[in-house]
């Protein structure tokens, strides 16, 4: 059996106990929805097959072939379901889904095809982190193709369930303490006591609405548990991302080019940073300034033709706008927008925005504990906690740590590492979260300006770096995430961070040839760094007419300052012989000054996405402002300022020709403004 299993926060279930389908059976009688209560059955006929209307078959079909309709929303709140979870019964199988206690849910159903379908109005599919998540079980058991729990709409919530040869034979009975529960008879039950429905109802074409019964399950409270976790089935496919447009919409409904790391391929291909990941992302290449020849010490995508070291985030906020290299143990996805980006992020390079997603807490309590060894005296060990601080489930935590020591095949090249990730969320009722960050990362690597050819040996495991070079950074970094629902339709998020850097550096590497000789420069610098980001949002899903909208609507804030502590004027300090490096070079004393570098940045943005039939429309705009500063070392060099203001509108058009299958079309603006000189 293959499918994804989300174990329980509270207490109360929705509960679908699925058992299967006789074929022969279905061949002779009418497939039938039974709802139970109170020891009675009313029975609703589902139509014969040679009823059914089957969807479209050809072009012409798909392109006047209507919408399914949703259901309209209920005056109630809509209900969070944060977690499925399968279990097996003596008859079949049981998939539960989790509403906190107490919280009351309808079902409306009907068939189509070999479908039966039930719809669960005021209702979302939600993890506790907040994302959006999707249900799959495929043959479950005999005469049962396949099962599905996902999120129709934004108030909506369908379950499928399909058989081998026919609609299956479904009945619902509900229990205070778990929910609703569907029940499909097995293939061999239903051959032993096939179920006649003791009062048949005139057949339904339109789906009717059935409240939930009272008859509790007879299960019990404690069920076994079944599938296994993962989305196995998909593979590295990832079907939803929010960078693209901060929304709960699929990617196949976004007018943009997104693609996604899931953290299964990190897993299996065990990289040391995201730029190992490029082979596996079409139309993305290592950046080529990445601050020396082998691209180790500043990370760097180029992405488009354009270098994006500064159009990197972190959860959607802007992440450190130098230097920092990521280490993936706390990464559980990387999303890649390619592209025009002003619209969300701001200022920027035209190429892409490179989205780190970090690991979130979870219920399900889990511990993970890795190492690995390798080549060239590599050691890395990691660790992954996580679960509930409380019985309730509504406090969680999760921690991750790594460290790792690894030479290179260049001489005196060292990747030292030390990761430091704890989190917790507080799940405060309603969908909604209050999710505090920390992260310390320090590395020690050495820089790395190797020369691959002199006169005519290739000498490509050599770095001519004094042993002595050292590089160290202490990145600090504290993030909270707040999402608190705002009625049945609106939300408001509020984020922000802040981070803290410092890079020391002791740089005695080659810079010329004399001869048959390299010569060294030496390059001392000391940096520090600090960064603030702040952002509001507030989203919202209505209806105007036939045309569905989800709204967003933000405000946004950064600001980032560094001092500079470098070596004014270059110091010759001797040379040595390639081919026999000796390094005893005596250091020299160095002339000092102080570089000051600051931003800020502010901005406020609309987005609205719209949907009618099989056509989406992504439409918005942008004002921002930008101010940046530059001090130089020395009091003879010029002194910078620069402020610009612009607008960045975007819009983009999907058609959905099937549910795999969309095209679309877009305009966008990306800015980044340049710097006037002033004296």
């Amino acid at each position: 059996m293959k499918g994804w299993i989300f174990l329980p926060k509270q207490n109360s279930w929705l509960v679908l106990s699925l058992l299967g389908y006789v074929s022969s059976f279905a061949l002779s009688q009418p497939a039938m929805a039974q709802v139970k209560s109170d020891n009675k059955k009313l029975t609703t006929d589902i139509p014969r097959l040679s009823e059914l209307k089957f969807p479209a078959t050809n072009i012409k079909g798909l392109l006047s072939q209507s919408e399914t309709p949703t259901n309209p929303p209920s005056q109630e709140n809509v209900i969070q379901v944060t977690s499925v979870k399968a279990n097996p019964t003596d008859k079949g199988v049981e998939v539960i889904l989790q509403t906190a206690k107490g919280q009351q849910l309808q079902v409306t159903n009907r068939s189509e095809g070999n479908n039966f379908i039930a719809d669960i109005p005021n209702a979302q599919l939600r993890l506790p982190s907040g994302e959006a998540f999707t249900f799959r079980s495929e043959k479950p058991i005999a005469g049962v193709t396949e099962i599905t729990v996902t999120n129709l709409d934004a108030n909506t919530i369908r379950v499928t369930v399909t058989g081998d040869a026919g609609v299956p034979t479904v009945e619902l009975f509900d229990s205070p303490d778990e929910g609703l529960i569907f029940s499909v008879a097995g293939a061999a039950t239903s051959a032993q006591q096939p179920q006649q429905p003791e009062s048949p109802q005139p057949q339904q074409e339109e789906p009717t609405t059935q409240t939930q019964p009272s008859q509790p399950s007879a299960q019990g409270d404690e069920p076994i548990e079944l599938v296994v976790t993962g989305e196995q089935d998909d593979g590295y496919r990832v079907r939803n991302a929010t960078t693209g447009t901060r929304l709960d919409v699929p990617l196949l409904e976004t007018p943009a080019s997104i693609n996604v790391i899931p953290r299964e391929l990190i897993e299996d291909t065990a990289p040391r940073r995201g730029e190992d990941l490029i082979p596996f992302v079409p139309g993305v290449t290592r950046g080529s300034g990445a601050g020396d020849n082998q691209g180790g010490n500043i990370p760097e995508f180029t992405i488009r033709g354009f270098g994006v070291a500064r159009q990197t985030y972190i959860n959607g906020l802007r992440d450190s706008q130098r230097f920092v290299v990521r280490d993936l143990a706390n990464v559980e996805r990387i999303e890649i927008l390619k592209g025009l980006s002003s619209l969300l992020y701001g200022t920027g390079a035209p190429g892409a925005v490179v989205n780190y997603i970090t690991k979130k807490p979870q219920a399900l309590s889990s511990n993970n504990i890795t190492f690995q060894a390798g080549s060239f005296n590599f050691y890395r060990g990691e660790v992954d906690f996580t679960g509930a601080l409380n019985a309730d489930k509504t406090l969680l935590y999760r921690f991750v740590g790594a460290a790792q020591d690894a030479d290179s095949f260049y001489d005196n090249v060292e990747d030292k590492r030390l990761l430091l990730a704890p989190s917790l969320t507080w799940l405060t009722g309603n969908g909604g979260s209050v999710a505090l960050e920390a992260e310390y990362f320090q590395q020690q690597l050495n820089y790395n300006s190797g020369i691959k050819f002199f006169n005519n040996p290739f000498l490509y495991d050599r770095s001519y770096v004094d042993p002595r070079d050292r590089g160290q950074r202490d990145n600090y970094r504290v993030s909270t995430y707040i999402d608190q629902p705002l009625g049945k339709n609106w939300s408001l998020n509020l984020s922000g961070q802040y981070i803290d850097i410092n890079r020391d550096l002791d740089i005695f590497s080659v810079f010329s040839f004399t001869g048959n000789r390299l010569q060294f420069l030496t390059r001392p610098l000391t940096e520090s760094y600090t960064q603030g980001d702040l952002r509001a949002e507030v989203q919202g899903n209505f209806k105007i007419g036939e045309l569905a909208h989800k709204l967003l609507v933000g405000v946004e804030y950064n600001a980032f300052k560094a001092d500079t502590i470098l070596n004014i004027n270059n110091v010759f300090t001797g040379s040595i012989d390639p081919l026999n490096p000796v390094f005893n070079v005596p250091l020299p004393r160095f002339i000092l000054g102080k570089q000051f570098f600051g931003n800020t940045q502010y901005g406020i943005y609309v987005q609205n996405f719209m949907t009618l039939g099989r056509f989406r429309v992504l439409a918005g705009l942008r004002y921002g402002s930008f101010k940046s500063e530059v001090k130089p070392a020395t009091a003879t060099a010029i002194r910078t300022n620069g402020e610009a203001t612009f607008v960045a509108p975007s819009v983009g058009l999907v058609y959905n020709l099937t549910d795999s299958a969309s095209v679309y079309a877009s305009f966008s603006r990306s800015t980044n403004p340049t710097i006037r000189q002033k004296c």
